[in-house]
């Protein structure tokens, strides 16, 4: 909380200095009296709320609150009106639509008596904060991801690996998604050069008497995706 003793004194007047000092500051500042009537309003409020000055002052620190939603300006109020500081946040327009979220900090002024003669008000721009703070955490969350997914595929590479039998599994369109180690020597390929190929360019099947089955004689081929086993 803020105090001063000489009350004669506008509020404006009686922080000339301190006004002084933060009238080029980037964080939106006013004075406001007991009433919560803006007295003083700094440059900052135009690029923060799009506002000039003057349409700033004689309005009303509770229009900072109104423009949050009831509860948040309860909260604000109550917690002015007991002469503590109030801190928060709120996503509020700026007067060309466009929204922005702000951190709000609004301190009571007491004079010698502890008696309330007014606020000071800051609101601070913290859109771009926020947006990175999103970003962090996505970016956080895609690595976690990554590394379950790193993870499960590893576990199952390891769970194919110990499979004594041959496998190889294709899609629906009998184009080869995966082929274990055990396949891998039964065939004598490698995975990564049969990966992609139609299962039926790749192993010869033939009848009881020799002669090689067509691709459309085969009882998978009326199958969506299949997993076949060699031994």
């Amino acid at each position: 909380m803020v105090g001063f003793t000489r009350t004669k004194k506008s509020l404006v007047d009686e922080y000339k200095v301190w006004v002084s000092a933060v009238e080029y500051t980037s964080d939106a500042v006013v004075i406001a009296d007991e009433k919560g009537t803006i007295l003083y309003a700094n440059k900052a409020i135009q690029s923060l709320r799009g506002l000039d000055r003057e349409e700033v002052l004689g309005s009303n620190l509770k229009e900072w609150g109104q423009q949050a939603g009831a509860e948040y300006y309860e909260a604000m109020w109550d917690t002015i009106s007991r002469k503590e500081i109030f801190r928060g946040e709120m996503r509020s327009r700026r007067k060309n639509g466009e929204e922005y979220t702000a951190s709000v900090h609004i301190i009571p002024i007491l004079d010698e008596d502890k008696n309330l003669k007014g606020f000071i008000g800051l609101q601070e721009d913290i859109t771009r904060d926020q947006a990175m703070v999103r970003l962090r955490l996505r970016t956080e969350d895609l690595h976690n991801a990554n590394e379950k997914l790193a993870q499960e595929k590893a576990r199952a590479e390891a769970l194919l690996a110990s499979i004594g039998e041959g496998l190889i599994a294709a899609d629906q369109d009998r184009r080869v998604l995966l082929m274990n180690r055990a396949a891998e020597t039964m065939l004598g390929w490698k995975e990564t050069g049969v990966i992609g190929k139609k299962w039926e360019d790749l192993i010869r099947l033939e009848d009881e008497e020799g002669n090689v089955v067509s691709p459309a004689q085969r009882p998978l081929e009326s199958w969506p995706s299949w997993i076949g086993i060699a031994k």
